[in-house]
């Protein structure tokens, strides 16, 4: 079978693929332009020129939509590392792939500005699955003895999801090396083993 013939490498076949990736251009001029809460089916399929029962056969609303676009933008994290600070930067790395893949960082920018319904739920589907990740490796961390019992408490998570969030505003996108950065800056407040870390390490 010829390359031109062949189906997409994720199992998809050829039409599917290129109908999800008019609605994942359609999701983000939306966003862009009108912000998150203009997300509907409606416009989607206006903006695509996907119909609106091919949409409505896919996702029930527009959450589940927004939901949808996100899981096929956004690779999923790594789960059950080491602890250890090779392991956290593997998280922090995968964290800032995730928000720098075909401009989901923008994306998220503009999705704090929605309304509090649809807040609430870009939290519950699309963040918090991430921040789960995370969750479990300091829960893990703690319960094996390697991480301080406040690094669970959940202010870390915090941290770590607002120097994302604040880094990728400030600089559009995130330098090469930054989540390797942070995570080492963060290393010493978590971990209860000492760490040798090159001297120059904090430098920016």
């Amino acid at each position: 079978m010829s390359a031109k013939n062949s189906a997409p490498r994720d199992g998809r076949s050829r039409p599917r693929a290129i109908t999800d990736r008019k609605i994942e251009a359609a999701v983000r001029e939306i966003i862009t332009t009108d912000g998150p809460q203009a997300v509907t089916i409606e416009r989607v399929s206006e903006v695509s020129g996907v119909a609106r029962t091919t949409l409505y056969r896919r996702y029930r609303n527009k959450f589940e939509l927004l939901q949808g676009v996100a899981e096929e933008i956004v690779p999923p994290l790594p789960r059950e590392l080491e602890i250890d600070l090779e392991g956290f930067r593997r998280v922090l790395e995968a964290f800032q792939i995730a928000f720098s893949t075909r401009g989901i960082g923008q994306l998220m920018t503009h999705v704090l500005s929605a309304d509090e319904e649809f807040l609430a739920a870009w939290r519950e589907r699309f963040i918090g699955p991430r921040t789960d990740v995370l969750r479990d490796f300091f829960e893990r961390g703690v319960n094996e003895g390697l991480l301080r019992p406040e690094s669970n408490d959940g202010m870390m998570i915090d941290v770590v999801l607002g120097a994302f969030l604040a880094g990728n505003a400030m600089h559009g996108e995130l330098p090469e090396g930054w989540a390797s950065r942070l995570a080492e800056r963060l290393w010493p407040a978590i971990s209860l083993s000492t760490v040798e870390l090159e001297p120059n390490i904090l430098d920016v």
